[in-house]
Parts: structure tokens; C-alpha cells; sequence
């Protein structure tokens, strides 16, 4: 005779979540909150500076400070800072766009380029501290 046939499986499966569950769940949520934490930007509390040039040669170079909005024209390019020292490209004559949809820079080392036009904007400064470290690791 076949013990195995014989007996019938109640093992009922246990949907409750024990207590070392909600301990997982809350370190992924921790784990989570601080790689979130980490990949926002950051605002640059140093002096920045934003450098616009086309076909390699510097055509201006001025400071970013907030609280000090303003456009400034290059021919056909428009460079916009808003009012929290955020530098954008707000037209361009390219039929791509890809230099406006870019977005707002704000960070030291953040650029805007416009490869048919060979422009670029190029943000430059030090950080908040004044060290001009991103990282250290130890």
C-alpha cells in the first residue's frame, strides 16, 4: 500500500504576514526613500557661472545668481535664467529642438548642447563648501 496516496494534504497555505515581514518591508522602504534622496538634485550653494559658446569659441561668460532673471541672445539662440538661477535654452533655430526640451541646468558641470548649431551652454562654479569635491569614499 502507498502511504503517500493515502493521506490527504490540509496543509492550508498562511496568508497572514508575520512580524519579521513588516521588518522587510520597512528597510526596502528606508533603502528606497535614501537612493530617492540621493538622485535629487542638488542646488549648488557656490558661485556658478555659465559659459555659452558656438564652434568651440566662448561668446560670453556671466555669473548665475538667483534672484536675478534675465534672457540674453545669441543670434538665434535665446539663454534664459529663471528665478531660482536655474539656465535654460528657450529658442534656437534647429529643427530638432533637442537644446530647448533639455530642460532647465543647474548644478556646476550641468551642460545644454545643440549639435547642429555646435552651442553649448556650460554651467561651472564650486559647490556649497567652496571645496570643489563632489564625493568621497572611504
Amino acid at each position: 500500500m502507498n502511504t503517500f496516496s493515502s493521506q490527504k494534504n490540509n496543509a492550508v497555505p498562511r496568508l497572514r504576514p508575520a512580524p519579521l515581514d513588516a521588518v522587510v518591508v520597512l528597510a526596502v522602504l528606508v533603502l528606497a526613500a535614501a537612493l530617492f534622496a540621493a538622485m535629487l538634485p542638488k542646488q549648488s550653494g557656490g558661485a556658478l557661472a555659465c559659459t555659452v559658446s558656438r564652434d568651440g569659441q566662448v561668446l560670453d561668460t556671466f555669473p548665475v545668481e538667483e534672484n536675478s532673471p534675465g534672457e540674453r541672445v545669441y543670434g538665434a539662440y535665446t539663454v534664459s535664467v529663471a528665478q531660482d538661477g536655474a539656465v535654460s535654452v528657450t529658442a534656437a533655430p534647429c529643427a530638432g529642438q533637442d537644446c530647448v526640451r533639455t530642460g532647465a541646468v543647474r548644478r556646476a558641470g550641468q551642460n545644454i548642447v545643440c549639435l547642429p548649431g555646435r552651442f553649448v551652454v556650460e554651467l561651472s562654479g564650486t559647490d556649497g563648501d567652496g571645496s570643489g569635491v563632489d564625493i568621497v569614499v572611504r
